[in-house]
C-alpha cells in the first residue's frame, strides 16, 4: 500500500502553486515536507527500541486521533522536516 504516495504524486505538477490564504509554502513545499517527515519518522521508528510511554489522556490527542487529522498551523515542525523553498519537481518524485 502506498499510504497516500499516489494522492501526493498527483499533485507534483502544481508544485509550483501557493495559496496565500491557505498557507505561505508552495504545493511543492508541502509535499516535500510531507517527504521528510515520512522519512524522518520511519528511521526514528527503525532506531528506536523505547519502552511504551505511560498512558496519558487528552482530549486535544483524543480528537486529533479521532478525526485522523492534525489541525493546519496547530505544531510547529522541526528544522530537519522544514522544506526547501526551490524543491524541484524531480527532487520530489525522487523523494516519493
Amino acid at each position: 500500500m502506498d499510504y497516500g504516495l499516489d494522492d501526493l504524486r498527483s499533485f507534483v505538477d502544481h508544485s509550483p502553486v501557493s495559496v496565500a490564504r491557505v498557507s505561505h509554502w508552495s504545493v511543492g513545499m508541502q509535499i516535500h515536507h510531507c517527504c521528510l517527515a515520512m522519512i524522518g519518522i520511519c528511521q526514528s521508528l527503525i532506531d528506536s527500541q523505547p519502552p511504551p510511554p505511560p498512558a496519558r489522556w487528552s482530549l486535544v490527542t483524543s480528537i486529533v486521533f479521532m478525526s485522523g487529522r492534525i489541525p493546519r498551523g496547530r505544531g510547529k515542525a522541526p528544522d530537519v522536516a522544514l522544506p526547501k523553498q526551490d524543491v524541484t519537481k524531480d527532487e520530489l518524485l525522487s523523494l516519493l
